[in-house]
């Protein structure tokens, strides 16, 4: 009997069109034919058009076009090129899917001329994908008088006042029994799905559905959308119910793509409802959908989500609900939307029939243009103007008392027919500028052409001062008159501010209406995230429900069956070979409830877990939780989780490599400091026993000058070796901690290499070592960089090279610029000795801490091994490199390549060095502080042994004491220590050069300190201090800087 019933319902639908169509078919665009036959309505009666035009039953569609192109009154070149396969063809696929064409024709029986408007509704096949389409004709022949219209509109006004009223009583008896009707019919119908099992069964079961929801909320349209395909971008509408007299939409909604959806789809996506009191307003806030649902009557709609493992599987909606019922028609569509999103929404209702309201709407477009303008008008417009928008003329049409507009008509003459002096004249006297600041642009003339050349409605709101009528929101609605010459407009104008204030309120009730579906939506959404399968099992019979997967398989929801079936083929096609059997115990569900039992029991735990390596190398977690247990406490219900862990199972090996390495670094580092604390143990306490033996030595030969002075040169010796070994591990230290600052300041390389000959040649001198020094090829003298880090690397290199070559001797000292280019030379300095040289096997570590080619050489005091590891490290952070070439009992090489900035703005030919003039420093007067006597007794001694008059003071007030009672330039210099009691020799220099006399910032201050950091450095010089003088004190150089600011 249903089935019956359904054939019926299909049958009528073929032909509903016809009813208010004069001609009706469907077409298969794809395969060229027209299915079946061409229906044709004349005269009131239905017949078929094949047999009269003697055409077979699935004729060629392009055979028919030439069949009516010759029946064509005018521009037959247009309609063939409408009509043409290729032209629909390409317009569906750029998205059209309705198109309609306008033209005189005759009619079927060749008698009458008939002015048809041609309508082609497209879509795409589910089964086949042809793109296939619904065409049908209707008649805009008739005409009518003016006072015909205007007659049989006022009848109809008049008679629909009538039974409004009449309704109004009835409606409200039986509005509560219709709702609790409609409400048994939701009920009855979701339990008729549970009885559904196959497509057919669904297909038959949603219109009843779909029907009593749109009868509950009083809507135009019920509706339901799925996907349309796999990639879930294009959404299908499967089911439609319309009100009677309502145009139905099945058709046209067949392909409605995500991307043309931009506002919409962030929200369904996230469960959140699309909830629309006023659809016209949709067009400023969301116009792509407005666009997509334009043409279809909507004044308002509702859309829920539906979805499916937490995933979104399409909607469901109402067109124009009540909005008196709106709180509860949202509920029950919310809860019929959780119900139905398990199921597959991929049913094509077709609903073809053609509404009583479509009827009347085809009737109106046969209206002439006073017919159109009535049209245009709404009851609740407060004015309404006709208006030529191509000639600037505007008359009024309407216009109420206690309008803005009506006062302001009454004091305007010139210009009063101007559309764009009466709207400035608006816009400047009434108009809220803040609610409407392009209100000039969009009302325009120009742009109101460019909009309605496409759409067929304008609409606008904004405020005006409020008006004699209390009121202030209006809303503009601008129609254009398709049927006139020219650019000719129909204005309505109406008050909107009881619209938005109930829009508001509504807004608010449905909000709180929704909120916990959205909660719960989104609750679900959310933890599917977490996992990557989550199963709901059932210990007692066996099955499984699918609730969420990442797996491609499992996209579609409702997946169920028999658990231990689909776990053995997981475990087979998932689990890596290598966790075979450890997963097969784990899924094992003959033992899986005595499993959780024994969990619960040792440790009150209501889950097991164990990992997994997948086949792709991914790593996972499986979960057992126990969702119910029966009255014996054994386990019913299970859900089984499995979660990706590559990214807690990479952690866990970085931290088991960090851990090794660590470990590794310590070990290492400890036994570098027990070897560097050997190292030193050796090298300090060897050359302090030989000082305390030569001390002992000495103490026996008390008479023997000649034997006193080779004790005092060998302990010499060995000191400037302890000295040496403690700045060399200074500078080590802080090359290992990065704690070198390099400078970037101006200097003369030539005078720099002159300063590093005058240190090293009396060292040569005293071996008998000559000392050959070639600096040609030097194109640039004024550098940019760090010459205290490249004065030590050459002291080092050559200091070396005098170390280690035999009496006699020569060593060769060697620098030249190689190139200069952009800025910046390029220095080679060479060092080449005749000495002992190294093997080829040192030379592999020659740059390593502590390296030595012969041991013997800490026993008599030649080095350190940290010289050549220092240099290296000094070259590098310059930018440099370093080389060794070198023989065994040969000799050894040492080149070094270094860029340096050239100082362009000093750079000038330079001058002959000339030697500096004698200064004789007797009598001279020097300021010396020093808080240790020891020190300060041997450098009074120093001092007076070369003449000079010294003042001494143990602290630095002291100092500042003496300075300030002194006469101006009584002192020539003052040797300044820096780490004093009382006060420091650094403030002590910064409050003398802040007295108020002459002497007090010229006087020369020389640091004398054991701190010979580059950072002690800098904070001498800027306290004030001339030079930085470092412990223990060299003769020569104390007495060649005095000199220097003497002379």
């Amino acid at each position: 009997m249903m089935n019956q019933t359904m054939g019926r319902k299909i049958d009528v639908l073929e032909h509903a069109l016809v009813d208010s169509a004069v001609l009706y078919n469907t077409i298969n665009l794809t395969q060229n034919v027209i299915p079946g036959h061409v229906w044709c309505r004349q005269n009131g009666e239905l017949y078929n058009l094949n047999e009269k035009i003697h055409f077979p039953e699935n004729a060629h569609y392009s055979d028919m076009v030439k069949y009516w192109s010759d029946k064509v009154m005018d521009s037959r070149e247009n309609f063939v090129h409408f009509f043409s396969r290729d032209y629909l063809l390409q317009s569906f696929q750029e998205g059209l899917s309705h198109v309609s064409h306008r033209h005189w024709t005759v009619s079927c029986d060749g008698i009458h001329s008939l002015y048809v408007e041609h309508h082609i509704i497209m879509y795409a096949d589910e089964v086949t994908g042809d793109v296939c389409a619904v065409t049908y004709a209707i008649d805009l022949t008739p005409k009518y008088k003016e006072e015909q219209y205007q007659k049989q509109l006022e009848n109809k006004q008049r008679e629909l006042e009538v039974a409004l009223e009449d309704a109004k009583l009835a409606r409200k008896g039986r509005e509560a029994q219709q709702a609790l009707s409609a409400i048994g019919d939701i009920l009855g119908n979701l339990v008729a799905f549970d009885h559904v099992t196959n497509v057919q069964e669904l297909r038959e079961e949603l219109p009843a559905l779909m029907a009593s929801l749109g009868t509950y909320s009083k809507s135009d349209r019920a509706y339901i959308f799925g996907w349309a395909s796999e990639e879930k971008q294009i959404l299908r509408m499967t089911g439609e119910w319309v009100r009677e007299g309502v145009m139905p939409t099945m058709d046209i909604m067949q392909d409605v793509h995500m991307a043309d959806l931009p506002h919409w789809a962030p929200k369904l996506r996230r469960g959140e409802p699309i909830i629309s009191l006023d659809w016209e307003a949709e067009k400023e806030k969301a116009p792509e959908e407005y666009a997509v649902f334009d043409g279809q009557d909507i004044h308002s709609l509702v859309v829920i989500p539906a979805f499916t493992a937490g995933k979104f599987n399409g909607y469901i909606g109402l067109d124009n609900p009540s909005l008196d019922m709106m709180d509860t028609s949202v509920s029950v569509l919310t809860s019929v939307a959780r119900y139905i999103g398990g199921l597959k929404s991929n049913l094509l209702l077709v609903d073809a029939l053609e509404a009583k309201q479509a009827s009347l709407e085809q009737s109106l477009q046969k209206l002439n243009q006073e017919k159109e303008i009535l049209n245009a008008l709404s009851i609740d417009c407060t004015s309404v103007y006709y208006c030529d928008l191509d000639t600037d003329v505007m008359e009024t049409l309407k216009c109420e008392a206690g309008t803005n507009m009506g006062a302001f008509e009454k004091d305007i003459m010139t210009g009063l027919h101007s559309y764009a002096f009466r709207l400035k004249q608006y816009y400047d006297n009434f108009v809220v500028k803040e609610s409407a600041p392009d209100f000039m642009e969009k009302m325009s003339a120009a742009n109101l052409k460019s909009y309605l050349a496409d759409h067929d409605r304008f609409v606008y709101r904004f405020r005006v001062q409020t008006n004699p009528a209390g009121k202030s929101c209006f809303e503009a609605q601008i129609v254009r008159l398709k049927e006139t010459e020219g650019f000719k407009v129909v204005m309505g104008y109406r008050y909107i501010d009881d619209i938005l204030m109930e829009q508001e309120k509504q807004q608010i009730r449905l909000e709180n209406a929704l909120a916990e579906a959205r909660f719960n939506s989104e609750l679900v959404g959310t933890i599917s995230k977490f996992y990557w399968l989550i199963y709901q099992m059932n210990l007692q019979d066996g099955t499984y429900e699918e609730i969420s997967s990442g797996e491609d398989m499992h996209r579609l929801t409702g997946k169920h069956g028999n658990t231990q079936e689909v776990f053995h083929q997981a475990v087979e096609t998932v689990v890596n070979k290598e966790y075979h059997e450890k997963m097969k115990a784990f899924l094992d569900m003959s033992t899986l409830a005595e499993r959780l039992n024994q969990a619960k029991q040792e440790s009150d735990a209501e889950a097991i877990a164990a990992e997994y390596q997948a086949k792709d190398g991914s790593w996972h977690l499986a979960r057992f939780v126990v969702k119910n247990r029966d009255d014996q406490g054994r386990p019913i219900h299970v859900l089984y989780i499995v979660r990706q862990i590559d990214t807690e199972k990479k952690m866990e090996a970085e931290y088991k490599q960090k851990l090794w390495e660590t470990a590794q670094e310590a070990r290492r580092a400890n036994m570098a400091k027990t070897d560097f604390l050997r190292r030193m143990s050796h090298d300090i306490r060897t050359p302090i026993n030989g000082i305390r033996g030569l001390l002992t030595m000495a103490d026996h030969f008390t008479d023997d000058m000649e034997k006193q002075k080779e004790y005092r040169d060998k302990m010499k010796n060995v000191t400037g070796y302890l000295l040496d070994l403690v700045n060399s591990v200074l500078d080590m230290n802080k090359l290992e901690s990065g704690n070198v600052i390099l400078e970037h300041k101006p200097f003369d390389v030539c005078e720099l290499l002159q300063d590093v000959r005058n240190i090293i040649e009396p060292q040569a001198k005293e071996k008998g070592i000559k000392l050959i020094r070639d600096k040609g090829g030097i194109q640039h003298h004024h550098l940019l960089g760090s010459p205290v880090h490249l004065r030590q690397i050459l002291q080092n290199v050559a200091s070396n090279a005098v170390k280690y070559s035999p009496v006699g001797s020569q060593i060769h000292l060697t620098t030249c610029e190689k190139e200069y280019k952009d800025g910046k030379a390029l220095f080679q300095m060479t060092c080449t000795d005749n000495g002992q040289g190294m093997s080829e096997e040192f030379l592999k570590k020659a740059f390593e801490p502590f390296a030595q080619e012969n041991q013997d050489a800490r026993t008599t005091y030649t080095g350190t091994g940290l010289g050549l590891a220092i240099t290296k490290q000094l070259v590098e952070l310059l930018g440099g490199t370093i080389t060794l070439d070198s023989k065994l009992h040969e000799g050894t090489t040492v080149t070094i390549l270094l860029p340096l900035d050239v100082d362009l703005s000093k750079e000038v030919p330079k001058e002959i060095e000339k030697k500096p003039d004698h200064v004789c420093l007797k009598g001279r007067k020097v300021l010396l502080v020093e808080d240790n006597e020891l020190n300060m007794e041997i450098a009074k001694f120093i001092l007076e042994y070369r003449g000079l008059d010294v003042t001494t003071a143990m602290n630095g007030q002291e100092a500042v004491g003496l300075f300030a009672q002194s006469e101006e330039g009584f002192f020539d210099v003052v040797l300044m220590d820096i780490m004093m009691p009382v006060m420091g020799g650094l403030e002590a220099t910064r409050t003398i050069r802040r007295m108020e006399r002459s002497d007090a910032k010229t006087v020369p201050i020389f640091a004398m300190t054991a701190n010979a950091f580059l950072e002690d450095q800098k904070r001498s010089r800027d306290a004030g201090m001339n030079e930085h003088l470092t412990k223990p004190l060299k003769e020569e150089v104390l007495f060649e800087t005095i000199a220097k600011y003497l002379r």
